[in-house]
């Protein structure tokens, strides 16, 4: 008899409830769904800002390759704290094999974990990367208390080049939490006891978004404006700073709305 595919959606739950299990989340802290980094040329499976500290998690479910996963630890190492990669039993030999010694590996196995390598802590201290996590409102804010009125980012970010990299270290996990502030409080609303696939789809990066830019005076319901984004009822969209494209929006609600 062949045993049923544990997919991404179940693999990001079973974290999810491990990381609360293990006391190393609760609803104080954010969680990000589908986080691009590094001009959207990667995506991480689950981000998460937990006591001041920035955390990675690439799942690779049986259904998934290794193909990418040297250069995405590369990457994710240039911009989060720790990195952890959560991997179906299969994969375990070659990612010990390939992933350094400061990123954790942990095994999926009948919805338990199995950590086979902790990793380590090492803060990103790097102004540029920081920088790249804010928002231009947020950086536009911080440019305006040194007296620099510019709305242009690169030149706002100029600007901040003398500040010290703890405040920008600082001030960017807050921006990240802000950003997210709205898809963590339906989440946690929701995630009652046990986190079940259904309520990743609360996560979703396009919700404030949309709330945000389509809905700015907030006419619909939080859960309506989740059923028209995971039914794919929203408009045709153009890409730039914080605005997702339709695609993105396709594949992020596929992607969620697979049972186990």
């Amino acid at each position: 008899m062949s045993s049923t595919k544990i997919l991404e959606p179940q693999m990001k739950a079973t974290t999810i409830n491990y990381l609360i299990e293990k006391g190393q989340l609760t609803s104080k802290d954010t969680i990000i769904n589908e986080f691009t980094i590094g001009d959207f040329s990667r995506r991480v499976d689950l981000a998460v800002v937990a006591k001041n500290r920035l955390y990675a998690f690439e799942i690779k479910s049986e259904s998934d390759t290794l193909s990418r996963l040297e250069g995405q630890i590369a990457k994710y190492l240039e911009y989060f704290d720790k990195v952890t990669i959560v991997a179906a039993t299969k994969h375990i030999p070659k990612i010990l094999r390939i992933a350094p010694k400061n990123v954790a590996i942990w095994e999926q196995k009948n919805n338990k974990v199995i950590v086979h390598q902790r990793g380590k802590i090492i803060e990103i201290m790097s102004q540029e990367l920081l920088l790249a996590f804010m928002r231009t409102s947020d950086l536009s804010r911080i440019a305006k208390d040194l007296g620099v009125y510019n709305s242009n980012r690169s030149e706002i970010i100029y600007s901040l080049r003398e500040l010290p990299v703890k405040k920008i270290r600082k001030t960017a996990i807050k921006s990240l939490q802000s950003k997210f502030e709205l898809t963590n409080a339906l989440f946690w609303q929701k995630a009652e006891g046990i986190v079940k696939i259904d309520d990743l789809k609360r996560l979703s990066p396009y919700i404030e978004w949309f709330k945000r830019n389509i809905d700015p005076y907030h006419s619909g319901s939080n859960e309506l404006v989740i059923d028209l984004i995971f039914q794919g009822k929203v408009p045709i969209l153009e890409t730039h700073e914080d605005k997702p494209t339709t695609s993105s929006l396709n594949q992020s609600s596929q992607s969620s709305s697979v049972s186990s």
